[in-house]
């Protein structure tokens, strides 16, 4: 594929790094860390909850960072709380357009 073919965003992070998976709202200094990965060549990150809660936390983190965090929503088996399951997956089917994975599913939980 020639470089033509990718988008002005592709091109610019060609060749440089993205983290594919990150629990960014568990930092406690979120602004120095975003801060080192764009220091040390992170173009972009994707940011994955794994809750209800991590889930809204990384969609505001996404939204205060565009064009460089990418949020992803999922419920891991190791939160998964019977009084919340419907509610969570509601928030999860109402938002998932905002996000690029479904990202924390617990592969690990299942090998």
């Amino acid at each position: 594929m020639s470089r033509e073919a990718f988008s002005t965003y592709e091109v610019e992070c060609f060749g440089r790094l993205v983290d594919g998976h990150a629990h960014l709202e568990q930092l406690e200094d979120l602004p120095k860390a975003l801060l080192e990965a764009r220091q040390g060549g992170v173009c972009a990150i994707v940011a994955v909850g794994m809750d209800k809660g991590s889930n809204e936390k990384t969609l505001q983190i996404a939204r205060d960072h565009p064009s460089f965090v990418y949020p992803a929503m999922g419920y891991h088996p190791w939160t998964i709380q019977d009084s919340e399951i419907e509610e969570t997956l509601v928030a999860i089917r109402r938002q998932i357009a905002l996000c690029v994975a479904l990202g924390e599913i617990g592969l690990d939980y299942k090998i």
